[in-house]
């Protein structure tokens, strides 16, 4: 019942905030990460991780707008449904607005939506694929974690830990006072920084988890690598929704 409740109450301010469309992407797409995650069998967490990441990136791919796009497309489109005409200039691989058929002044969209069921294609195979790949990975190493496996597993998640809240205080110290001493706003700093740090921090963990698997053999360095992922993700989340709404009242979000 409590996380029904949650469900219904997070996709209600979603879909207040971003609209019924997004909402309902969102929703779909965290049942459907649930259901890979859960069956038949419950994931490697190492691999839940990585799951939940590359979720998270895959929406935002596909629910940004590409605004190169809308200036070059007119904005009268015709024979479209209303899913397809706010996704338009939206999706990943295919933009439902590069298979219109028209002119400059008027666009015909009655063949777009296949382009979004083809988004939504593969993104499920991104998903599944992902879960293949990382789940053999570590069915190849569970030999070894079954030999003194309280030792290996308790160094990989100590030192997880340790760099997991060593990196969330240092990157957070250091967006604190870019962010406050020198009074700049994200706008302000995207403007002139390089496009590596326009981006959430958070994304930076996304290589780093994907080398995980391959150094699982090695718990200090696998146990580090998750760590300062995880840091990155807790240091960016906390930021924009602990810190920034209690100094200046709002999150601060921006895509990506």
């Amino acid at each position: 019942m409590f996380v029904l409740t949650t469900a219904v109450a997070a996709y209600f301010s979603l879909a207040c905030s971003r609209g019924y469309v997004d909402a309902t992407i969102v929703l779909a797409a965290v049942a459907f990460l649930v259901r890979v995650m859960r069956r038949p069998r419950r994931v490697h967490s190492a691999t839940g991780v990585i799951l939940m990441t590359v979720t998270a990136t895959l929406l935002w791919a596909n629910l940004r707008q590409d605004r190169s796009l809308m200036a070059l497309f007119p904005q009268d489109i015709k024979n479209v449904d209303s899913v397809t005409r706010i996704m338009f200039f939206r999706g990943w691989p295919l933009c439902p607005c590069l298979f219109a058929l028209g002119n400059l002044s008027v666009l015909d969209g009655s063949g777009c939506g296949l382009a979004l069921l083809v988004d939504a294609a593969v993104f499920a195979i991104a998903i599944v694929g992902t879960k293949a790949l990382f789940e053999w990975c570590f069915a190849n190493n569970d030999e070894m974690n079954r030999v003194d496996s309280r030792r290996w597993i308790g160094l990989r998640w100590r030192s997880a830990i340790t760099w997991c809240i060593a990196v969330t205080i240092l990157v957070e110290a250091i967006t604190a006072h870019l962010r406050f001493y020198n009074s700049t706003t994200a706008v302000e700093f995207n403007q002139t920084a390089p496009l590596l740090l326009q981006i959430h921090h958070m994304f930076w963990s996304i290589p780093l988890l994907a080398v995980v698997p391959f150094v699982w053999r090695r718990p200090r360095l696998s146990g580090a690598l998750l760590g300062i992922a995880c840091g990155l993700i807790a240091s960016d989340l906390m930021h924009h929704f602990v810190v920034l709404p209690l100094t200046v009242g709002n999150t601060g979000w921006h895509w990506p």
